[in-house]
């Protein structure tokens, strides 16, 4: 692990509306963008398909909107720098409506198309009910769902470009123990879908490596109350409490553990805490001393990343970049060097040349595919102050 100083300014929140660009009506009702191939080695080429499962409605859609920008940016650039083995990409995205159901639908349709590859689903439950479609299939997707119980599956197709919950919940333990003090009793609340009960597994089976006991308790995004349960973690006597929680979930948590004076108990939450559209939501004395796990941070000193930040502003009106919108342009560079490296459009052969990608440099820095499929391998602990700023507590290479 790896100190790190380095400081970021919370981001201002505004006001999500659809920003892409303009789209064509596909027949069976989803959406279908062609990047920008004005500028590709030859624009009458026909162009490469790359299916996009977007979260354009539904409980994530602010989040969800900034991932397809991500996309769209990414593959403009790509274009624009003479396109895939000479011809231009093509996106073509269908709404999943942010549900596991939603998801099948919109794979379906992505599939019954000529795509060369496909960018998402995101959610763990999203991937969940779409594998044994790209299996049959033999198409290669990425996704950033983070839970470790999807290579149960033994699924060839699915490509991480997030950091797996089995290792975040890893690193979390090994900080609450060795950085926050020596901590022995670790209350979790957790969501009780596939993310939520796959990562706050992985934490218990790590803190039993060191010793800790642990307590959880469960909730939904139904929930507008999650005071019971922390109660009963306060009363356990936990001396540091984790969450794997989604967004507005995560608020929810926070809010609370501050209304219940629970605010003295070292909290480490989820890669939800530090996205631009939760943070205006939490009071800064809320939030003050809270610890975050994630795997993106804006690093002020990446020129790399700071290029792309602003890059992604000045495309899309003054728009910040947050998490899943860092993760999807770098995986739609995946998804692009595969295809050329191949030397095809065959998703076999492109899937089997993802799973070769070796020191891609992207903004997420360089990428290496390991035997698991994981592209990413670097986290970051981030901590919060009384104005709502982030400073990076530890940056960790993960093996």
């Amino acid at each position: 692990m790896v100190l790190g100083l380095v400081a970021c300014a919370a981001p201002q929140k505004k006001t999500r509306t659809l920003q892409l660009p303009p789209a064509n009506s596909a027949q069976d009702g989803s959406t279908q963008k062609p990047a920008d191939n004005a500028a590709s080695e030859d624009p009458s080429a026909e162009p490469i398909l790359i299916g996009l499962s977007g979260m354009a409605t539904g409980d994530f859609v602010e989040s969800g909107l900034l991932m397809m920008d991500a996309v769209y940016l990414a593959a403009e650039e790509i274009n624009a720098a003479g396109g895939v083995l000479g011809r231009p990409l093509e996106i073509y995205m269908v709404d999943n409506a942010s549900t596991a159901q939603g998801a099948v639908t919109s794979i379906n349709k992505i599939l019954s198309e000529d795509v060369v590859a496909c960018i998402g689903p995101t959610t763990s439950g999203m991937v969940n009910s779409c594998l044994q479609y790209f299996q049959e299939s033999g198409v290669p997707f990425v996704s950033a769902a983070t839970s470790p119980a999807i290579r149960d599956n033994e699924s060839d197709t699915f490509f991480r470009i997030s950091v797996s919950d089995a290792l975040v919940g890893t690193v979390m333990v090994k900080f609450a123990a060795e950085t926050l003090g020596s901590k022995k009793k670790i209350g979790i609340i957790h969501n009780t879908d596939d993310y939520g009960m796959a990562a706050m597994n992985a934490a218990v089976e790590a803190a039993g490596e060191y010793g800790i006991e642990t307590f959880t308790e469960g909730m939904t995004s139904s929930d507008t109350d999650v005071s019971a349960q922390l109660l009963k973690i306060k009363n356990w006597g936990a001396d540091c409490i984790f969450s794997f929680t989604h967004d507005a979930d995560t608020v929810l948590v926070v809010r609370q553990l501050f209304e219940l004076g629970m605010h003295d108990i070292d909290y480490v939450g989820p890669n939800a805490l530090p996205m631009p559209a939760n943070i205006p939501l939490i009071d800064a004395e809320a939030l003050e001393g809270c610890y975050a796990a994630t795997d993106y941070f804006e690093d002020k000193n990446d020129e790399v990343l700071q290029a792309y930040v602003q890059r992604y502003a000045e495309r899309w009106n003054g728009l910040e970049v947050d998490r899943l919108a860092a993760l999807y342009y770098a995986a739609t560079y995946v998804v692009a060097d595969s295809i050329e490296r191949a030397g095809s459009t065959d998703p076999q052969a492109v899937k089997a040349a993802m799973a070769q990608t070796s020191g891609l440099e992207t903004v997420l820095g360089s990428l290496t595919c390991d035997e698991n499929n994981d592209l990413n391998s670097t986290l970051f602990i981030v901590q919060f102050d009384g104005e709502k700023n982030c400073t990076l507590a530890e940056k960790v290479t993960l093996n």
